[in-house]
């Protein structure tokens, strides 16, 4: 379908742009995700002014029907996108204004009597953002429900917990796959804060200054569903707060992500071999035959690097930012659309990786991660624990020079080193005792484990 085009500022200029300022200046390529709701906005801003008897009944009648059929024919491809853009149309507000024209003429251009894009751009992108965080809240929900199956699943299978990627203390798969369940609970609870703020209305406040038509603001948020009203028009046509705290929050959930995925890529390896990814989520090599790839969280890991550049390149477009609506705000759609995507992709791609990865149950008893238990175990016998730090450090070097583990040492090896250590260390010395004594609320004991899980976590 072809629009005659018109632009919504012609009349003071004389010449028509240079063509190649038509395609730096346009954002309809892609800020088109924004027409159902400049259409839902506008048909709520045309029944404000049909209450102030700008536009009559019927008149609006006529213009809710067309917006209805434009919004079909948006979505069902009905409308060339390059050929508009070619034609000079700028954005989609632009474009649902010229489609408007098109169907039903003159009677179109009253639609926005006393609207400026600076607050329609501004609408439609909240309106946007509040259906896309629910989407995104919705897919954290259901990753951290694949986490805590997984817990449940193996809450005694025992993993090794690594501080600086050195053995430090045996911990569970469970308490592994909760610590990132608690990662995206605060990532959950920071998106539906910022789903309130999202929720004000900034139609009715003109370019800059506000309206002088004295037109109905809560009529026209209420039918968009917005709880409140932006509450100054020089803030509000300028306002881009909520998208770098979007692009702040997006950046928070990859990085909790990331770690994931790298901790799952370190795991895979054939010196690791504590788990296998999928064949859903893993590549071969092109020459190498023997070669399992984890592709997938590899792209988690790169792709949230994008997501962190475009929270700065935001940042940095607005550190300057005169008041007012400026040009440079265009800026912010490509952003927030790309973050968005990436994210939701990253959700559900660590979600298939998780619920399908295969666990490698290993022997950690010959590790020196009881090191600690020795060290608590003098500690209760009355020795200062920093000094029964120093003797287990002395013990352990002792047991590596020797190539033994802690438990296959000798009580009298043992006594040369403290002579309050009886036969009854052994019974700590091992991988049960070092997980089941870790009883505290929020500790990696099974017993605790399945407190939390019991409680549902939260």
């Amino acid at each position: 379908m072809m629009t005659q085009t018109h632009k919504l500022w012609g009349g003071r200029f004389k010449d028509d742009n240079d063509q190649l300022f038509v395609f730096f200046n346009e954002s309809l390529s892609f800020d088109y995700r924004l027409a159902p709701y400049d259409i839902q906005a506008t048909k709520a801003f045309s029944l404000a002014l049909s209450k102030l008897d700008v536009i009559s009944y019927k008149e609006l009648t006529l213009i809710h029907r067309a917006l209805d059929e434009i919004d079909d024919e948006l979505k069902s491809n009905k409308v060339t996108l390059q050929t508009a853009i070619e034609s000079g149309v700028e954005d989609i507000h632009t474009l649902v204004e010229n489609l408007l024209v098109n169907k039903i003429g003159d009677v179109a251009y009253k639609v926005n009597t006393g609207r400026s894009r600076n607050e329609q751009v501004s609408c439609a992108t909240r309106l946007w953002l509040k259906d896309k965080l629910s989407e995104i809240i919705a897919l954290i929900k259901a990753l951290m429900c694949t986490l805590k199956q997984k817990a449940n699943q193996h809450i005694d299978d025992v993993l090794m917990g690594y501080t600086h990627l050195q053995q430090a203390q045996p911990i569970t798969w469970g308490h592994y796959f909760l610590s990132f369940y608690q990662m995206l609970k605060r990532d959950k609870l920071r998106f539906e804060e910022l789903l309130s703020h999202v929720d004000y209305s900034p139609l009715g406040l003109g370019a800059i200054a506000g309206n002088a038509w004295q037109i109905d603001r809560k009529l026209i948020a209420d039918t968009l569903g917005f709880k409140g009203l932006c509450l100054n028009s020089l803030d509000a046509v300028s306002d881009r707060d909520y998208i770098v705290e979007f692009l702040s929050h997006t950046s928070l959930l990859g990085m909790h992500l990331s770690r994931l995925a790298e901790d799952f890529i370190i795991y895979s390896t054939s010196e690791f071999n504590l788990i296998e990814m999928s064949d859903l989520v893993t590549t071969g090599s092109s020459l190498m035959p023997q070669k399992k790839n984890p592709d997938a969280m590899e792209l988690v890991r790169g792709k949230t690097g994008r997501v962190y550049g475009n929270l700065m390149a935001l940042l940095t477009t607005l550190k300057a930012m005169p008041s007012g609506y400026n040009k440079d705000l265009q800026e912010d759609k490509e952003l927030l659309f790309q973050s968005a995507s990436e994210i939701e992709m990253i959700l559900k791609v660590s979600n298939i990786t998780i619920e399908s990865v295969l666990i490698h149950p290993k022997n950690h008893e010959k590790s020196f991660s009881v090191a600690t238990e020795l060290a608590d175990y003098l500690a209760k016998k009355n020795v200062p624990f920093r000094e029964a730090h120093h003797i287990v450090g002395e013990i352990t070097a002792y047991a590596i020079e020797n190539n033994k583990p802690l438990k296959a040492l000798t009580i009298e090896e043992f006594k040369a080193f403290s002579a309050v250590i009886e036969s009854d260390v052994y019974a700590v010395l091992t991988i049960d005792f070092a997980l089941n004594s870790k009883k505290v609320q929020g500790g990696t004991a099974p017993l605790a484990i399945r407190e939390v899980l019991a409680s549902n976590v939260e």
